[in-house]
Protein backbone atom coordinates (compact mmCIF):
# COMPACT_ATOMS: atom_id res chain seq x y z
CA UNK A 1 0.00 0.00 0.00
CA UNK A 2 1.64 2.87 -1.18
CA UNK A 3 0.13 6.83 0.44
CA UNK A 4 0.45 9.58 -2.12
CA UNK A 5 -3.04 11.57 -1.16
CA UNK A 6 -4.95 11.19 1.60
CA UNK A 7 -7.79 9.14 1.49
CA UNK A 8 -4.99 5.97 1.70
CA UNK A 9 -4.76 4.66 -2.07
CA UNK A 10 -3.90 1.24 -2.13
CA UNK A 11 -1.60 -0.35 -4.96
CA UNK A 12 -0.55 -4.00 -5.88
CA UNK A 13 2.27 -5.07 -8.12
CA UNK A 14 1.06 -8.14 -10.41
CA UNK A 15 3.19 -10.65 -12.14
CA UNK A 16 1.70 -11.41 -15.45
CA UNK A 17 3.15 -14.94 -17.17
CA UNK A 18 4.29 -14.74 -20.68
CA UNK A 19 3.45 -17.51 -23.59
CA UNK A 20 4.96 -17.65 -26.62
CA UNK A 21 2.66 -16.19 -28.84
CA UNK A 22 2.01 -13.39 -26.83
CA UNK A 23 5.95 -12.22 -27.63
CA UNK A 24 4.93 -11.42 -30.98
CA UNK A 25 4.95 -8.11 -32.30
CA UNK A 26 1.35 -6.34 -30.52
CA UNK A 27 -1.26 -4.72 -32.48
CA UNK A 28 -3.61 -2.36 -31.39
CA UNK A 29 -6.73 -0.83 -32.67
CA UNK A 30 -8.36 2.62 -31.06
CA UNK A 31 -11.96 3.66 -30.31
CA UNK A 32 -13.31 6.82 -29.51
CA UNK A 33 -16.01 7.61 -26.17
CA UNK A 34 -17.76 10.64 -26.46
CA UNK A 35 -18.06 12.06 -23.18
CA UNK A 36 -16.00 13.43 -20.21
CA UNK A 37 -15.44 11.81 -17.43
CA UNK A 38 -13.71 13.03 -13.92
CA UNK A 39 -12.57 9.33 -13.68
CA UNK A 40 -12.76 5.82 -15.30
CA UNK A 41 -13.70 2.53 -13.78
CA UNK A 42 -13.08 -1.05 -15.40
CA UNK A 43 -15.18 -3.78 -14.37
CA UNK A 44 -16.06 -7.25 -15.67
CA UNK A 45 -19.91 -6.23 -15.51
CA UNK A 46 -20.98 -8.43 -18.53
CA UNK A 47 -19.41 -11.35 -19.16
CA UNK A 48 -17.33 -12.77 -21.22
CA UNK A 49 -13.94 -11.84 -19.19
CA UNK A 50 -14.51 -8.31 -20.99
CA UNK A 51 -14.16 -5.20 -18.99
CA UNK A 52 -16.25 -2.01 -19.44
CA UNK A 53 -15.61 1.20 -18.98
CA UNK A 54 -17.57 3.15 -16.21
CA UNK A 55 -17.59 6.89 -16.83
CA UNK A 56 -17.94 9.01 -13.71
CA UNK A 57 -18.79 12.74 -14.13
CA UNK A 58 -21.15 14.70 -11.93
CA UNK A 59 -23.21 13.17 -10.04
CA UNK A 60 -23.58 10.60 -13.08
CA UNK A 61 -22.28 7.31 -14.20
CA UNK A 62 -22.14 6.12 -17.14
CA UNK A 63 -21.62 2.83 -18.90
CA UNK A 64 -19.24 2.13 -22.34
CA UNK A 65 -19.55 -1.59 -22.93
CA UNK A 66 -16.88 -3.60 -24.88
CA UNK A 67 -17.86 -4.43 -27.84
CA UNK A 68 -16.70 -6.58 -30.89
CA UNK A 69 -13.51 -6.74 -31.45
CA UNK A 70 -12.56 -4.62 -28.77
CA UNK A 71 -14.11 -1.60 -29.46
CA UNK A 72 -16.32 0.08 -26.94
CA UNK A 73 -19.48 2.51 -27.45
CA UNK A 74 -19.17 5.90 -29.11
CA UNK A 75 -21.86 7.07 -26.90
CA UNK A 76 -22.20 5.57 -23.41
CA UNK A 77 -25.53 4.95 -21.32
CA UNK A 78 -26.36 6.62 -18.15
CA UNK A 79 -26.69 3.91 -15.56
CA UNK A 80 -27.02 5.43 -12.05
CA UNK A 81 -27.91 9.49 -10.92
CA UNK A 82 -26.81 10.47 -7.79
CA UNK A 83 -29.32 12.74 -5.43
CA UNK A 84 -27.76 12.67 -2.20
CA UNK A 85 -24.01 11.96 -1.02
CA UNK A 86 -22.84 8.41 -1.54
CA UNK A 87 -19.71 6.44 -2.21
CA UNK A 88 -19.37 3.61 -5.14
CA UNK A 89 -17.13 1.03 -5.94
CA UNK A 90 -16.86 -2.22 -8.05
CA UNK A 91 -17.57 -5.59 -6.50
CA UNK A 92 -17.87 -9.37 -7.53
CA UNK A 93 -20.60 -9.88 -5.75
CA UNK A 94 -21.10 -14.17 -5.35
CA UNK A 95 -21.07 -14.24 -9.28
CA UNK A 96 -18.45 -14.23 -11.93
CA UNK A 97 -19.41 -10.79 -13.31
CA UNK A 98 -19.04 -7.37 -11.01
CA UNK A 99 -21.67 -4.86 -9.68
CA UNK A 100 -21.43 -1.69 -8.26
CA UNK A 101 -22.20 -1.44 -4.83
CA UNK A 102 -23.25 2.12 -3.49
CA UNK A 103 -23.38 3.48 0.30
CA UNK A 104 -25.25 6.26 1.38
CA UNK A 105 -26.81 7.02 4.72
CA UNK A 106 -29.10 4.69 5.13
CA UNK A 107 -26.45 1.75 3.98
CA UNK A 108 -25.19 -0.32 1.39
CA UNK A 109 -27.25 -0.87 -2.10
CA UNK A 110 -26.36 -3.02 -5.15
CA UNK A 111 -26.84 -1.96 -9.05
CA UNK A 112 -26.69 -4.89 -10.66
CA UNK A 113 -26.10 -5.07 -14.59
CA UNK A 114 -27.93 -7.95 -15.44
CA UNK A 115 -27.21 -7.37 -19.60
CA UNK A 116 -25.41 -5.15 -20.86
CA UNK A 117 -27.69 -3.04 -22.66
CA UNK A 118 -30.87 -2.46 -20.10
CA UNK A 119 -31.31 -0.81 -17.22
CA UNK A 120 -29.33 -2.39 -13.53
CA UNK A 121 -31.21 -4.11 -11.20
CA UNK A 122 -31.22 -1.82 -7.69
CA UNK A 123 -31.73 -4.21 -4.21
CA UNK A 124 -30.53 -2.99 -1.08
CA UNK A 125 -27.92 -5.27 0.43
CA UNK A 126 -27.57 -4.58 4.04
CA UNK A 127 -29.08 -1.30 6.51
CA UNK A 128 -27.21 0.38 8.35
CA UNK A 129 -27.44 4.17 9.73
CA UNK A 130 -23.52 5.27 7.99
CA UNK A 131 -21.53 8.65 8.74
CA UNK A 132 -22.85 10.07 5.60
CA UNK A 133 -24.57 13.33 5.17
CA UNK A 134 -28.08 13.08 3.40
CA UNK A 135 -26.47 16.57 1.73
CA UNK A 136 -23.43 19.11 1.97
CA UNK A 137 -20.90 17.24 0.19
CA UNK A 138 -20.07 15.81 -3.11
CA UNK A 139 -22.87 13.80 -4.35
CA UNK A 140 -20.71 11.04 -5.76
CA UNK A 141 -16.94 9.87 -4.19
CA UNK A 142 -15.24 6.68 -5.98
CA UNK A 143 -13.81 4.84 -3.00
CA UNK A 144 -13.43 0.94 -2.22
CA UNK A 145 -15.21 -0.10 0.73
CA UNK A 146 -14.68 -3.76 0.81
CA UNK A 147 -12.00 -6.32 1.07
CA UNK A 148 -11.46 -9.49 -1.17
CA UNK A 149 -11.81 -12.90 1.05
CA UNK A 150 -10.84 -15.36 -1.73
CA UNK A 151 -13.81 -16.58 -1.64
CA UNK A 152 -17.30 -15.47 -3.87
CA UNK A 153 -18.55 -12.60 -1.68
CA UNK A 154 -16.41 -10.01 -0.03
CA UNK A 155 -16.19 -8.26 3.68
CA UNK A 156 -18.15 -5.00 3.35
CA UNK A 157 -16.80 -1.97 5.22
CA UNK A 158 -19.51 0.41 6.48
CA UNK A 159 -18.01 3.83 8.52
CA UNK A 160 -20.73 4.43 11.26
CA UNK A 161 -20.28 6.52 14.69
CA UNK A 162 -19.47 3.79 16.54
CA UNK A 163 -16.58 2.80 14.36
CA UNK A 164 -16.13 0.57 11.34
CA UNK A 165 -18.57 -2.35 11.00
CA UNK A 166 -17.38 -5.19 9.24
CA UNK A 167 -20.38 -7.09 7.79
CA UNK A 168 -20.14 -10.80 6.05
CA UNK A 169 -21.76 -12.59 3.89
CA UNK A 170 -23.29 -16.42 5.26
CA UNK A 171 -26.32 -18.92 4.90
CA UNK A 172 -27.70 -16.40 2.06
CA UNK A 173 -27.66 -13.06 4.43
CA UNK A 174 -25.52 -10.69 5.87
CA UNK A 175 -24.56 -9.95 9.35
CA UNK A 176 -22.07 -7.51 10.88
CA UNK A 177 -19.18 -9.38 11.98
CA UNK A 178 -17.46 -7.15 14.20
CA UNK A 179 -16.64 -3.62 14.78
CA UNK A 180 -13.48 -1.52 14.82
CA UNK A 181 -13.80 1.19 16.86
CA UNK A 182 -11.27 3.44 17.03
CA UNK A 183 -10.49 3.06 12.96
CA UNK A 184 -12.75 6.44 12.62
CA UNK A 185 -11.75 10.13 13.79
CA UNK A 186 -14.38 12.24 15.01
CA UNK A 187 -13.57 16.13 15.12
CA UNK A 188 -15.83 18.75 16.44
CA UNK A 189 -15.89 22.43 14.63
CA UNK A 190 -17.82 25.76 15.63
CA UNK A 191 -20.28 26.22 12.31
CA UNK A 192 -19.82 29.28 10.39
CA UNK A 193 -23.26 29.54 9.64
CA UNK A 194 -25.71 28.97 13.04
CA UNK A 195 -24.52 29.01 16.84
CA UNK A 196 -24.21 25.21 16.69
CA UNK A 197 -21.62 22.62 16.11
CA UNK A 198 -20.55 20.19 13.18
CA UNK A 199 -19.11 16.96 13.67
CA UNK A 200 -16.95 15.41 11.53
CA UNK A 201 -15.68 11.83 10.68
CA UNK A 202 -12.66 10.81 8.71
CA UNK A 203 -11.61 7.74 7.53
CA UNK A 204 -8.38 6.48 6.17
CA UNK A 205 -7.38 3.75 4.88
CA UNK A 206 -5.60 0.80 2.25
CA UNK A 207 -6.24 -2.74 1.41
CA UNK A 208 -3.83 -5.29 0.06
CA UNK A 209 -2.75 -9.11 0.56
CA UNK A 210 0.24 -9.15 3.05
CA UNK A 211 0.89 -12.51 3.41
CA UNK A 212 -0.34 -13.68 -0.45
CA UNK A 213 -3.03 -16.00 0.88
CA UNK A 214 -5.98 -14.40 -1.44
CA UNK A 215 -7.42 -12.31 1.43
CA UNK A 216 -6.87 -8.47 1.36
CA UNK A 217 -6.26 -7.25 4.79
CA UNK A 218 -6.70 -3.73 6.44
CA UNK A 219 -4.16 -1.12 6.94
CA UNK A 220 -5.86 1.97 8.88
CA UNK A 221 -4.48 5.61 9.46
CA UNK A 222 -5.24 7.33 12.50
CA UNK A 223 -4.23 10.99 12.56
CA UNK A 224 -2.76 12.65 16.00
CA UNK A 225 -1.44 15.91 17.15
CA UNK A 226 1.76 13.76 18.03
CA UNK A 227 2.13 11.98 14.85
CA UNK A 228 -0.15 9.33 13.19
CA UNK A 229 -1.21 6.03 14.18
CA UNK A 230 -1.02 2.91 11.71
CA UNK A 231 -3.38 0.00 12.22
CA UNK A 232 -2.30 -3.17 10.41
CA UNK A 233 -5.34 -5.52 10.65
CA UNK A 234 -4.85 -9.39 9.10
CA UNK A 235 -7.66 -10.78 7.90
CA UNK A 236 -8.21 -14.55 9.37
CA UNK A 237 -9.79 -17.67 7.28
CA UNK A 238 -13.20 -17.11 8.98
CA UNK A 239 -13.43 -13.24 7.65
CA UNK A 240 -12.22 -11.80 11.48
CA UNK A 241 -9.85 -8.87 10.85
CA UNK A 242 -6.90 -9.35 13.28
CA UNK A 243 -4.68 -6.59 15.20
CA UNK A 244 -1.44 -7.72 14.55
CA UNK A 245 1.16 -4.64 14.28
CA UNK A 246 0.28 -1.08 15.56
CA UNK A 247 2.81 1.92 14.82
CA UNK A 248 2.40 4.75 16.65
CA UNK A 249 4.43 8.14 16.55
CA UNK A 250 5.15 7.94 12.31
CA UNK A 251 4.77 11.66 10.16
CA UNK A 252 1.17 12.37 8.85
CA UNK A 253 1.10 11.77 5.35
CA UNK A 254 1.05 15.07 3.19
CA UNK A 255 2.35 16.58 0.54
CA UNK A 256 5.58 16.58 1.46
CA UNK A 257 5.68 13.02 3.13
CA UNK A 258 4.79 9.88 1.40
CA UNK A 259 4.45 6.55 2.90
CA UNK A 260 4.46 3.13 1.30
CA UNK A 261 3.39 0.22 3.48
CA UNK A 262 4.31 -3.33 1.51
CA UNK A 263 6.32 -6.71 2.18
CA UNK A 264 9.17 -5.98 0.67
CA UNK A 265 11.41 -9.21 1.23
CA UNK A 266 8.34 -11.60 0.91
CA UNK A 267 9.17 -12.58 5.11
CA UNK A 268 5.42 -11.88 5.94
CA UNK A 269 6.25 -8.72 7.94
CA UNK A 270 4.92 -5.48 6.94
CA UNK A 271 7.64 -2.76 5.56
CA UNK A 272 7.87 0.75 5.18
CA UNK A 273 9.31 3.25 2.64
CA UNK A 274 9.33 6.60 3.81
CA UNK A 275 10.00 9.44 0.95
CA UNK A 276 10.43 13.25 2.67
CA UNK A 277 10.84 16.99 0.46
CA UNK A 278 13.33 18.58 3.19
CA UNK A 279 12.51 22.48 3.30
CA UNK A 280 16.32 23.26 1.86
CA UNK A 281 16.91 26.49 -0.37
CA UNK A 282 17.42 26.37 -4.42
CA UNK A 283 19.20 28.60 -6.22
CA UNK A 284 15.69 30.04 -7.55
CA UNK A 285 14.89 32.72 -4.06
CA UNK A 286 11.99 31.55 -2.32
CA UNK A 287 12.30 28.48 -3.49
CA UNK A 288 12.79 24.40 -2.43
CA UNK A 289 15.11 22.18 -4.07
CA UNK A 290 14.16 19.23 -5.62
CA UNK A 291 16.01 16.78 -3.31
CA UNK A 292 13.78 13.82 -1.87
CA UNK A 293 15.31 11.63 0.66
CA UNK A 294 13.68 7.65 0.01
CA UNK A 295 14.20 5.41 3.52
CA UNK A 296 13.64 2.02 3.25
CA UNK A 297 13.10 -0.02 6.91
CA UNK A 298 12.45 -3.53 6.80
CA UNK A 299 10.81 -5.12 9.56
CA UNK A 300 11.98 -7.58 12.24
CA UNK A 301 10.84 -11.40 12.91
CA UNK A 302 7.90 -9.66 15.64
CA UNK A 303 6.89 -7.10 13.28
CA UNK A 304 8.81 -4.30 14.68
CA UNK A 305 10.34 -1.55 12.64
CA UNK A 306 14.24 0.09 13.60
CA UNK A 307 14.41 3.40 14.36
CA UNK A 308 16.59 4.09 11.48
CA UNK A 309 16.14 2.73 7.86
CA UNK A 310 18.75 0.30 7.14
CA UNK A 311 19.28 2.48 3.52
CA UNK A 312 18.34 5.61 2.43
CA UNK A 313 18.26 6.54 -1.23
CA UNK A 314 18.30 10.24 -2.78
CA UNK A 315 16.25 11.47 -6.08
CA UNK A 316 15.82 14.74 -7.16
CA UNK A 317 12.27 15.78 -8.61
CA UNK A 318 10.24 17.67 -5.68
CA UNK A 319 8.06 14.91 -5.07
CA UNK A 320 7.51 12.71 -2.42
CA UNK A 321 5.81 9.89 -4.19
CA UNK A 322 7.29 7.37 -6.58
CA UNK A 323 6.35 4.29 -8.69
CA UNK A 324 7.07 0.73 -6.82
CA UNK A 325 6.34 -1.73 -9.29
CA UNK A 326 8.04 -5.56 -9.96
CA UNK A 327 9.88 -3.95 -13.51
CA UNK A 328 11.96 -7.20 -14.20
CA UNK A 329 9.00 -9.56 -13.22
CA UNK A 330 10.84 -11.41 -10.23
CA UNK A 331 8.10 -10.91 -7.56
CA UNK A 332 10.05 -8.19 -5.37
CA UNK A 333 9.14 -4.78 -5.69
CA UNK A 334 11.70 -2.09 -7.59
CA UNK A 335 12.34 1.43 -7.34
CA UNK A 336 12.22 4.22 -10.04
CA UNK A 337 13.77 7.25 -8.89
CA UNK A 338 13.69 10.14 -10.93
CA UNK A 339 16.61 12.63 -11.67
CA UNK A 340 15.31 16.32 -12.51
CA UNK A 341 18.10 18.20 -15.30
CA UNK A 342 17.09 21.36 -14.36
CA UNK A 343 19.71 22.40 -11.66
CA UNK A 344 20.40 25.63 -13.38
CA UNK A 345 18.81 28.73 -14.43
CA UNK A 346 19.99 27.90 -18.27
CA UNK A 347 18.14 24.40 -17.56
CA UNK A 348 14.97 26.17 -16.26
CA UNK A 349 14.88 29.10 -18.69
CA UNK A 350 14.91 25.93 -21.27
CA UNK A 351 12.15 23.93 -19.37
CA UNK A 352 9.70 27.06 -19.37
CA UNK A 353 10.63 27.61 -23.20
CA UNK A 354 10.60 24.61 -24.79
CA UNK A 355 7.64 22.96 -22.35
CA UNK A 356 9.68 20.01 -22.33
CA UNK A 357 10.84 18.58 -18.98
CA UNK A 358 14.16 16.04 -18.78
CA UNK A 359 14.64 13.70 -16.16
CA UNK A 360 16.70 10.51 -16.01
CA UNK A 361 15.32 7.24 -14.42
CA UNK A 362 16.78 5.09 -12.74
CA UNK A 363 15.99 1.35 -11.89
CA UNK A 364 16.97 -0.07 -8.04
CA UNK A 365 15.91 -3.73 -8.74
CA UNK A 366 15.33 -5.38 -4.90
CA UNK A 367 17.83 -8.16 -4.36
CA UNK A 368 16.84 -10.93 -0.99
CA UNK A 369 19.90 -10.38 1.15
CA UNK A 370 21.34 -7.49 -0.15
CA UNK A 371 18.27 -4.66 -0.78
CA UNK A 372 18.70 -2.08 -3.14
CA UNK A 373 22.01 -0.88 -4.86
CA UNK A 374 22.92 2.53 -3.55
CA UNK A 375 23.48 3.66 -7.44
CA UNK A 376 21.26 2.05 -9.23
CA UNK A 377 21.34 -0.70 -11.80
CA UNK A 378 19.99 0.91 -15.17
CA UNK A 379 19.43 4.11 -15.86
CA UNK A 380 16.99 5.80 -19.38
CA UNK A 381 16.60 9.75 -20.14
CA UNK A 382 13.60 10.76 -20.81
CA UNK A 383 12.15 14.17 -22.05
CA UNK A 384 8.28 14.92 -21.48
CA UNK A 385 5.90 17.59 -22.49
CA UNK A 386 4.27 19.20 -20.23
CA UNK A 387 0.81 20.88 -20.32
CA UNK A 388 0.59 23.30 -17.58
CA UNK A 389 0.94 27.04 -17.23
CA UNK A 390 3.87 27.50 -15.21
CA UNK A 391 5.99 24.87 -13.29
CA UNK A 392 4.70 24.30 -9.48
CA UNK A 393 7.18 23.53 -7.49
CA UNK A 394 7.23 25.03 -3.99
CA UNK A 395 3.15 25.44 -3.60
CA UNK A 396 2.45 22.01 -2.36
CA UNK A 397 2.05 20.91 -5.37
CA UNK A 398 5.04 19.45 -6.89
CA UNK A 399 4.56 18.29 -10.47
CA UNK A 400 3.53 14.37 -10.05
CA UNK A 401 5.70 11.79 -12.69
CA UNK A 402 2.83 9.77 -12.70
CA UNK A 403 1.09 12.51 -15.02
CA UNK A 404 3.54 12.21 -17.77
CA UNK A 405 4.67 8.17 -17.22
CA UNK A 406 3.42 4.83 -16.72
CA UNK A 407 5.23 2.11 -15.39
CA UNK A 408 2.15 -0.45 -15.25
CA UNK A 409 1.82 -1.88 -18.53
CA UNK A 410 2.78 -4.73 -20.21
CA UNK A 411 2.64 -4.18 -24.02
CA UNK A 412 4.40 -7.18 -25.15
CA UNK A 413 3.23 -9.90 -22.46
CA UNK A 414 6.98 -10.97 -20.94
CA UNK A 415 5.69 -10.47 -17.34
CA UNK A 416 8.07 -7.29 -17.24
CA UNK A 417 6.46 -3.51 -17.34
CA UNK A 418 7.23 -1.40 -19.70
CA UNK A 419 8.00 2.61 -19.99
CA UNK A 420 5.22 4.74 -21.18
CA UNK A 421 5.61 8.09 -21.59
CA UNK A 422 3.70 11.18 -22.58
CA UNK A 423 6.40 12.49 -25.44
CA UNK A 424 4.16 15.00 -27.00
CA UNK A 425 1.30 16.87 -26.18
CA UNK A 426 -0.94 14.38 -28.04
CA UNK A 427 0.95 11.52 -27.92
CA UNK A 428 1.71 8.42 -25.77
CA UNK A 429 5.40 6.52 -26.64
CA UNK A 430 6.12 3.18 -25.37
CA UNK A 431 9.46 1.52 -24.68
CA UNK A 432 9.80 -2.06 -23.57
CA UNK A 433 11.27 -3.43 -20.93
CA UNK A 434 15.25 -5.31 -22.31
CA UNK A 435 16.69 -6.42 -19.65
CA UNK A 436 18.03 -5.75 -15.67
CA UNK A 437 21.77 -4.74 -16.77
CA UNK A 438 20.25 -2.61 -19.89
CA UNK A 439 16.53 -1.39 -18.22
CA UNK A 440 13.97 0.04 -21.47
CA UNK A 441 14.60 -0.24 -25.10
CA UNK A 442 16.86 2.68 -26.51
CA UNK A 443 13.98 3.42 -29.25
CA UNK A 444 10.23 3.89 -29.38
CA UNK A 445 8.61 0.02 -29.37
CA UNK A 446 4.98 1.74 -30.15
CA UNK A 447 3.23 4.90 -30.46
CA UNK A 448 0.10 6.01 -29.53
CA UNK A 449 -1.31 9.06 -31.19
CA UNK A 450 -4.36 10.39 -29.81
CA UNK A 451 -4.39 13.57 -32.53
CA UNK A 452 -5.87 15.82 -29.72
CA UNK A 453 -4.17 17.30 -26.85
CA UNK A 454 -3.97 14.72 -23.42
CA UNK A 455 -4.79 15.15 -20.19
CA UNK A 456 -4.38 11.57 -18.34
CA UNK A 457 -3.62 8.07 -19.20
CA UNK A 458 -3.52 4.86 -17.44
CA UNK A 459 -3.52 1.09 -18.66
CA UNK A 460 -5.09 -2.03 -17.77
CA UNK A 461 -5.57 -5.36 -19.52
CA UNK A 462 -9.52 -5.28 -20.79
CA UNK A 463 -9.73 -8.35 -23.30
CA UNK A 464 -7.90 -10.51 -20.57
CA UNK A 465 -5.37 -11.35 -23.60
CA UNK A 466 -2.09 -10.33 -21.24
CA UNK A 467 -1.47 -7.41 -22.93
CA UNK A 468 -2.05 -3.89 -21.56
CA UNK A 469 -4.38 -1.63 -22.82
CA UNK A 470 -4.04 2.33 -22.83
CA UNK A 471 -6.84 4.89 -21.72
CA UNK A 472 -6.91 8.18 -22.02
CA UNK A 473 -8.76 11.04 -21.42
CA UNK A 474 -8.78 13.65 -23.85
CA UNK A 475 -10.34 17.35 -23.68
CA UNK A 476 -12.84 16.37 -24.95
CA UNK A 477 -13.91 12.75 -24.67
CA UNK A 478 -11.67 9.24 -24.69
CA UNK A 479 -9.81 7.47 -26.25
CA UNK A 480 -9.20 3.55 -26.02
CA UNK A 481 -6.13 1.39 -27.47
CA UNK A 482 -7.20 -2.12 -27.35
CA UNK A 483 -4.48 -5.12 -27.91
CA UNK A 484 -5.30 -7.37 -30.95
CA UNK A 485 -1.79 -9.39 -30.55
Amino acid sequence: MCRSRPPLAFALSLALSATAASLADPKFISSQIHASASEVIFGEFGGEHLKDLVLWHGTNLWLSVQEAKGVFAAEPRLIYHADKPCVFWPARFGRETESFLVLDQEGIKELWLTNRTGKPLTRQVLQARTVLPDKGMSALMNLRLSLGTGGDWPLLLVPTKDGLQVWQHQAQQWFRKQTLESALAADVFPSVRTLAYTRQFGFQFSAFDINHDGREDLMVCRPRPAGAVYEFYLQEADGTLRLQQSFAGMDRPDWQNWLCWLDINHDGQLDLIKSTWPDEPWFIPGSRAGKVFVSIYLADEQGRLPAQPQQVLRKNDWNPALPVVDVDGDGFPDLILSYGQFDSRDAVRKMISTRRMDLALKLFYYRPGSGFASEGDAQRMISFHIDIQGIEMNLGKPPELQRFVELTGDFNGDGKKDLLVKERYDELVAYFFVSREKGFSDHPDLRFNCGEPIDAFTTADLNGDGISDVIVKLRQGLRVFMSTK
